[in-house]
C-alpha cells in the first residue's frame, strides 16, 4: 500500500473521531439539559458518560497531529503554500480555541449545577446552557468546514 495514502487514512480517521465525538458529546448534552429538571440521577448519568469522550478526543488529536505532521514531511511542505491549506489550519486553530473556551464552560455548568442540587435550574446555568449549545455548533460548523477544504482543496 501507499504509505502517503495510508498515512491520509490515519488523518481521516483522526479527525473523524474528534469531529464525531463532537457531534456525540452535542447530543448527549442536548439530552443532559432535556432529562436534567424532571430526572437528575438519569441526566448525571450522560456527564459521566460524556466525561470518557476526552479520551477519544484525545486519541483523535494525536492520530490528526501526527499524521499531519508525516504529512508535511512527505510532501515537504507543499501544502503550506497553498491558499485552502492556511485557511484550514485557521480554522484548526480556531476549533482549538473554541475547544478551551469549551472546557471553561463545562466546568462553570459543574459548578452551577452543584449549586442547585437538584432544585429548579438557577438563571446563570440557563445562560451557561444556552452558552454550551452555541459552543457545539461553531465546534461543528468548524469541522465541517475542515473537512471540506481537505476533501475540496478550494484555491
Amino acid at each position: 500500500m501507499n504509505p502517503y495514502l495510508l498515512i491520509v487514512l490515519v488523518h481521516i480517521v483522526g479527525l473523524t473521531l474528534v469531529a464525531g465525538t463532537t457531534l456525540i458529546a452535542f447530543i448527549a448534552n442536548r439530552r443532559f439539559w432535556k432529562l436534567y429538571p424532571d430526572n437528575g440521577q438519569q441526566a448525571l448519568g450522560i456527564v459521566a458518560l460524556t466525561k470518557k469522550f476526552s479520551v477519544v478526543i484525545g486519541i483523535g488529536m494525536v492520530l490528526l497531529i501526527s499524521s499531519g505532521v508525516t504529512l508535511m514531511v512527505q510532501t515537504h511542505g507543499v501544502y503550506a503554500e497553498q491558499l485552502w491549506f492556511r485557511v484550514k489550519m485557521i480554522l484548526v486553530l480556531l476549533t482549538i480555541v473554541n475547544a478551551v473556551v469549551g472546557r471553561s464552560l463545562e466546568k462553570r455548568v459543574n459548578i452551577a449545577l452543584a449549586e442547585t442540587q437538584g432544585s429548579a435550574l438557577s438563571a446563570r446555568a440557563l445562560t451557561l446552557k444556552s452558552r454550551v449549545q452555541v459552543f457545539f455548533v461553531v465546534q461543528l460548523v468548524l469541522f465541517f468546514f475542515i473537512f471540506a477544504l481537505g476533501v475540496l482543496k478550494i484555491n
